[in-house]
């Protein structure tokens, strides 16, 4: 297994160079420019985004990118399976605000009146 751990918090917070540098385990760091930096799960050809490196720490990153070799293992695609939640969350949205509306038919015109 690759060695895991080879970049460290100084260095994300400093890199400005462009380019993609591994940290193992599949997790790179992408620098677009001093102001873009983001954390990539690459495998197979394909790229998952972790999010921004100004947000999500090395760590943060390094246990993203675990979950997604997890995920591997038990035959699954980490792309699938973030699209399948973000699918779920959104269906799940849609039920609660249709939900709400059945319960008080009459919420959404207490809310234009606020605005005014």
């Amino acid at each position: 297994m690759a060695h895991i751990g080879k970049l460290t918090a100084l260095f994300v917070k400093k890199c400005k160079t462009p380019g993609m540098f591994a940290d193992g385990g599949n997790l790179y760091l992408q620098v677009e420019s001093a102001t873009a930096k983001s954390w990539i799960f690459r495998y197979d050809g394909r790229y998952l985004g972790l999010g921004s490196a100004f947000v999500t720490t090395l760590e943060e990153a390094r246990d993203l990118a675990y979950d997604c070799r997890k995920l591997r293992q038990q035959g699954i695609d980490p792309i699938e399976a973030k699209r399948s939640r973000k699918a779920h969350a959104a269906a799940a949205s849609r039920y609660s605000r249709a939900h709400i509306t059945a319960l008080h038919p009459h919420s959404h015109e207490k809310r234009r009146s606020y605005r005014r």
